[in-house]
């Protein structure tokens, strides 16, 4: 008859004791959970990212202290000329020359350049004629 489920439209909670009771249950909490998280989100400003805040942001621009004219230009070629005078200074006072088998090498191939021109200078010398042939 009227309780044996085939005849009438019934839903699936109808059929199972408790169920509509459970679906009704997860329903609520699921709500909850939602306000639970609106609440959230409007306290700790979830949404502030969302939100174009473009206009009230400080855009820092760089600053020119030396922004003096002629002042600023005289006092950097100042700046300039005494970091020029300082490194002369300092290199004046580096007296380290390390003793490598490069310097005697290089001095010899120097000198033994200079005497080759000297020879060839004399040699060729339109004063001097050809130094080898005698008239």
């Amino acid at each position: 008859g009227a309780g044996s489920g085939v005849g009438g439209a019934r839903s699936v909670a109808e059929v199972v004791n408790g169920l509509g009771r459970h679906l009704e249950l997860r329903r609520r909490a699921k709500q909850l959970e939602d306000e639970a998280r609106a609440r959230a989100a409007k306290v700790f400003h979830e949404d502030a990212v969302k939100k174009d805040i473009s206009h009230r942001q400080t855009i820092p621009v760089p600053y020119n202290i030396s922004a003096l004219g002629e002042a600023g230009l005289k006092s950097e070629l100042r700046r300039q000329r005494l970091l020029a005078e300082k490194e002369v200074r300092d290199m004046r006072s580096c007296t380290f020359q390390p003793k490598t088998n490069e310097r005697p090498r290089k001095e010899l191939i120097e000198r033994l350049l200079a005497e080759d021109e000297a020879n060839r200078a004399v040699q060729f010398s339109p004063f001097h004629g050809y130094a080898g042939l005698s008239p």
